[in-house]
């Protein structure tokens, strides 16, 4: 039976081989694809996830089956195949990841002929497909002779000689190329984590756990599975994507764009420049349109430039952006309010009746805000997770508070 499939904060998401990324549901987005692009050209990309293979060849299979013209470019970082998108004018990417997730996840990030990310009308669009059933016709498959060409072309080159920088891949889908696009500006490079094998993607390395040392190098530079994230590492701590909006500001002119979980302190440290946006890039990206801004950041470290002609977020790109326009060492000296973030996750088994527990009227949220706490509550776009953050001077007292009262809801 044909059902809808939603899309989360980034795509479809969700654990290898159970729906929807098993077969038959891989089938049934193929088939989606071909009647939102009827006849139309499809580029195709993967992380290093072993699944990825699979994910891809059924999707391939699908494709062609249904008249679309699909060309493999292998493994890349999400960028470049949103520059391949663009460069030989295809109608849709498909980038097989689950971006920064274990390498039992796995899912799928659309683009359109832009380069960007589908909109919230086109999604909505895709969406209206996932009902209808297309008729068979015979389409083309082929392999793309140069995948990075278009992505490499678009990359900063600055002067990097006698930089030491120490590179963290996350075994994902830079480890091919980061360390060679370094070097040629220059830099000397130590690379970790860029040994995928097919499960030790994001496996305590990378965006979501660096280093806590970088030697004697003079920066460290940080990526998740899919390369569209950086996070920084220097000698004083680690810098995310705030960290990063406060290190550009000179360089920047105009509104600068953070999220509802940019700290609270930001705004102050940006000279009250900050745009909040909600959770998600692709909601960075419209806020930064409407704001006719140049930069925008999440503080996970997903970094979007809209003064350059990079076609989506790439953590590559910001890195060589940040090292071309501000000196080394990076410092980031501004004052963040107190923080405690925690994340609960839960089985849809665990919830009343199979639906999540409203988000409003939480005598612990109200008790929080009364003390003068900022606070962001919300369910995960991407996994089964509630995530709770709490900025003020009691701030993991009041978040204790509220995964209590969410546990209580679920009985836990």
């Amino acid at each position: 039976m044909r059902t809808t499939i939603p899309f989360g904060t980034d795509g479809i998401r969700g654990p290898f081989g159970t729906p929807p990324l098993d077969e038959p549901s891989l089938q049934h987005i193929a088939e989606t694809i071909s009647l939102f692009i009827p006849n139309g050209s499809v580029a195709i990309a993967r992380d290093t996830r072993h699944s990825g293979t699979i994910v891809s060849d059924i999707l391939t299979k699908t494709l062609v089956a249904h008249g679309i013209q699909v060309v493999d470019c292998g493994i890349l970082p999400t960028a470049a195949l949103a520059c391949v998108v663009v460069d030989d004018e295809m109608d849709l990417g498909v980038v097989i990841t689950a971006s920064h997730n274990p390498a039992s996840d796995n899912g799928i990030k659309l683009f359109g002929s832009t380069g960007a990310k589908l909109s919230k009308e086109e999604q909505q669009r895709f969406q209206e497909g996932f009902l209808k059933n297309p008729t068979k016709k015979t389409g083309l498959h082929s392999i793309h002779p140069a995948p990075t060409k278009a992505w490499l072309s678009r990359l900063p080159k600055p002067d990097l000689n006698g930089v030491k920088i120490l590179l963290d891949c996350a075994h994902g889908a830079l480890s091919a190329y980061g360390k060679e696009v370094l070097e040629k500006c220059g830099a000397t490079v130590t690379a970790i984590a860029s040994e995928p094998n097919g499960a030790n993607i994001n496996a305590y390395v990378g965006a979501l756990h660096p280093p806590t040392s970088i030697g004697d190098h003079d920066i460290g530079l940080c990526f998740d599975g899919d390369a569209d994230r950086l996070i920084l590492c220097t000698h004083s701590g680690i810098l995310d994507g705030d960290d990063i909006l406060f290190l550009l500001k000179e360089t920047i002119q105009g509104p600068l764009v953070g999220t509802i979980m940019s700290n609270g302190g930001l705004e102050t440290a940006l000279d009250n420049r900050l745009v909040r946006s909600k959770v998600g890039d692709q909601n960075v990206y419209n806020m930064m349109l409407q704001y006719n801004a140049c930069v925008g950041a999440e503080p996970s470290g997903h970094i979007i430039f809209t003064d350059g002609n990079m076609p989506a977020g790439d953590g590559l790109y910001a890195a060589l952006r940040i090292l071309e326009s501000c000196p080394l060492p990076l410092k980031s000296d501004w004052t963040r309010w107190p923080t405690h973030q925690q994340s609960i996750r839960f089985q849809t088994t665990d919830l009343p009746n199979g639906v999540k527990p409203s988000l409003e009227h939480w005598s612990s949220m109200e008790k929080a805000i009364q003390t003068g706490h900022r606070i962001v509550v919300r369910y995960s776009g991407t996994e089964p997770k509630l995530r709770i953050l709490v900025e003020g001077p009691k701030a993991k007292e009041h978040s204790d508070a509220m995964a209590t009262e969410f546990k209580a809801l679920l009985k836990l």
